[in-house]
């Protein structure tokens, strides 16, 4: 066929097909196969119409392979859902035998590990109470008297308190009331007094060291 040397020629714009996802790629070169079959040009080429062939028959077969392959995945997931069901009974099984050999053994390691268990030894974590923190003071609301506070300390679960009413001796030391609060007010000997405050945390299997003492300041 002539083609005037002004005219603008064409080729096959291949990226539009081979970009495409395999699946849509299939069907395009399905649609494809279906026109190149009605091209008159195309079925008068010995090397066109071979080519043409040559696609349909590898079309048809990735196409059969897809399907293949979805089958398999649908099946696939169906066994993963079977496979999680089976696990979790599973476990929900083995965690019955455990519980029920913990307590047949009673602590006794030889008889976990005769039923087939691994065996641990099973330690008791001990509260040590820490030296409370950011002790201050404050003026109270009646004469006489001082607010002392303090942070929270890990393993407390009560705080003492003590005060030396004269700083100047530093063996003055008298013990107040023992609780569970961080906040306390102290009742000094007399008004605008000032006295040293320390305090400790009591926990469930000691009791720590007395904080650095603060000087507070009654009102």
């Amino acid at each position: 066929m002539s083609n005037p040397s002004n005219t603008p020629k064409s080729k096959v714009n291949r990226t539009t097909i081979t970009r495409q996802k395999v699946g849509d790629r299939v069907n395009t070169l399905d649609a494809v196969c279906a026109a190149g079959a009605t091209s008159a040009p195309v079925t008068a080429s010995t090397v066109a119409s071979a080519a043409l062939a040559g696609l349909k028959t590898k079309n048809l077969a990735l196409r059969a392979s897809l399907v293949s392959r979805d089958a398999l995945l649908v099946s696939y997931r169906a066994q993963c859902k079977v496979v999680g069901g089976a696990t979790a009974s599973l476990d929900k099984a083995a965690s019955t035998y455990m519980g029920s050999v913990d307590n047949l053994a009673a602590g006794d390691a030889t008889v976990i590990t005769g039923a087939g268990l691994p065996a641990r030894l099973e330690l008791k974590a001990v509260a040590v109470a820490a030296t409370p923190l950011k002790l201050r003071s404050a003026l109270g609301k009646q004469s006489k008297e001082a607010v002392v506070q303090w942070a929270a300390a890990p393993g407390a679960s009560a705080y003492k308190l003590r005060a030396n009413f004269t700083p100047a001796d530093p063996t003055k030391w008298e013990e107040l009331s023992s609780g569970g609060s961080r906040r306390r007010v102290v009742t000094a000997p007399a008004a605008a007094a000032q006295f040293l405050v320390s305090v400790a945390s009591i926990g469930s299997t000691s009791t720590s060291d007395w904080s650095d003492p603060v000087m507070a300041t009654a009102r």
